[in-house]
Order: C-alpha cells, then structure tokens, then sequence
C-alpha cells in the first residue's frame, strides 16, 4: 500500500506547543543538526522568534500557521513527524483518519485522482471523512478530501483542525471566521468551535473531494 500520511497515537496528551516544539527538534535532527538560525532563514521565518520557541518550555503560544508552513516546505518534513514514521498530531478521537493509497478496497479511479493531486504541490494529505459532521454541506463518511496545510482558511472552507479543549481530537468542520460549525442530521450536538490558536488550531484547508463507489465503500 501507498501512503501519503501516516499518523499514530498519542501517548500523553500534549499542549498544542508542544507538539510544534517536539516536532521542530526532530526537524532539526533530520537536517544535519541545523542551526535555528539557518532553519529560520530557510523557512523564511523570524530566527530569534523560532529559537526562543523552541529553547522555552513556558512559551504559551503555538507557532503561527505560516511558519509551520514555511518549515515544512524548507525541510520537506510533515508537520508532526517524528522518529519511527508517527505523526505527534494524530489523535485516537478523530473525525478522519489518513487515506492509503492502493488497499484493495479502494476505488481505482479515487486513488488515481488523488495520487495525481497530491504530488502536484507539498503540503498536501489526503483524509477519509468518518463523520457525519458536514453532511448537510456535501459530505459523508467515506469521501475522500484532500487537505492543503499551506492554504488561509477563508468563509466558507471546510477545513481540518486540532481541539484541545476537554478532550483531543481532529476535526472537521465548516469555517466562518472565527467560528468552526458543523451541519448534520444525525441528531448528535456538535457546539461551534472558536478557533483561538490555542484550544483549537486549524491545521489545513480542504481542496478536493472525491466519492468513491458505494460497492468500495462497503468492503471498506
């Protein structure tokens, strides 16, 4: 099987700085040992912001969605890598879960389309939609979505984002600044999330969605 992402699950919960901050390490490491200065130039970001970041453990903050972009398009290093192929970013309670690329159960022609989509650029995954979340926009458990983690969430994207709050999980809802809303008909209550940098974190937006045939779906 091909995968474009992979994810794991967490061991601890962890705030959402320290994901970034373990995550940057590990970029680093990968790199040679880097300077952070010669990361931050690559990465066109700030040096002395991304060191202090790093170094500092009581740093409240997360990194601004653009310079975890700019990381990754310098080191090629998904956001959330980490030694031994997992993502530090994915979660056990998740809305989603990473598409792989050529399982038997697929649909051929999904697996072309997205293969095709996602080498076209960086930065881009795709997910299998588990919820029912956004049904009443267009999309249901099985779709396939493409998210690109380097694009501005404007109103009216669907977009990918980490909660914090209460419990950690990913998900995937409809976004007008700053609120993250859900449309279902299943009955479950889906409060709006506030997207505040902090608690919850918008992670990427959704570019493409593609449907694969119920008969696929069902030996899924």
């Amino acid at each position: 099987m091909e995968s474009i992402t992979g994810t794991g699950i967490v061991r601890r919960i962890m705030r959402p700085q320290d994901h970034t901050r373990a995550w940057l390490h590990y970029v680093r490491e990968q790199l040679g040992g880097i300077s952070w200065r010669k990361l931050a130039m690559g990465a066109k970001v700030d040096p002395s912001t991304l060191s202090r970041f790093a170094n500092n453990e009581d740093v409240e903050h997360d990194l601004a969605r653009k310079t975890i972009a700019g990381i990754e398009r310098f080191s090629r290093i998904p956001y959330g890598a980490q030694a031994g192929g997992e993502l530090l970013g994915a979660f056990a309670d998740s809305e989603g879960a990473p598409y792989e690329i050529g399982r038997k159960s697929n649909d051929g022609r999904v697996d072309e389309q997205v293969r095709y989509i996602c080498q076209s650029q960086s930065g881009l995954a795709p997910w299998t939609l588990t919820t029912r979340a956004l049904e009443i926009f267009g999309y249901i458990p099985g779709d396939v979505l493409v998210v690109d983690s380097n694009a501005e969430p404007e109103d009216g994207d669907i977009v990918v984002a980490q909660n914090y709050d209460l419990r950690t999980e990913t998900v995937f809802r409809l976004y007008q600044k700053p609120y993250l809303l859900a449309g279902a008909t299943d009955r479950i209550v889906r409060p709006p999330l506030v997207e505040d940098g902090r608690r919850v974190v918008i992670r990427g937006v959704v570019i493409a969605q593609y449907r694969q045939r119920k008969g696929h779906l069902a030996a899924a």
